[in-house]
């Protein structure tokens, strides 16, 4: 489980570009690393039509929506749906990774 305290509000604390990098990796498995500031929250959204869940590559629990500290990468596998998808074989370059350095700067 990850768990984090904030002493202020987010919405003071002065963000750094986290610079987040992604390696894609076979069966949909995703790689997010930050080279710049820590990224709190870092989440991946999956594209439209592609239902699952995201989890953490080496528990197999699931996990999305976590800090990202640089020099600890985490790895994610997305889990399909089979039963629910309309999008049968998704092209992980779709996939979107989304912090909340994005949602309060602009691209």
């Amino acid at each position: 489980m990850n768990q984090g305290f904030t002493p202020v509000s987010l919405a003071k604390a002065p963000l750094v570009d986290p610079e987040i990098h992604l390696t894609i990796s076979q069966n949909l498995t995703f790689t997010l690393s930050a080279r710049g500031g820590v990224a709190p929250w870092t989440w991946l959204d999956h594209p439209a039509g592609t239902i699952g869940i995201f989890v953490d590559a080496s528990t197999g629990l699931p996990f999305n929506g976590f800090y990202l500290v640089p020099g600890i990468p985490r790895t994610l596998k997305f889990v399909l749906n089979e039963n629910l998808l309309t999008n049968t074989s998704p092209d992980p370059t779709d996939f979107v990774i989304r912090s909340l350095w994005n949602n309060t700067h602009a691209a």
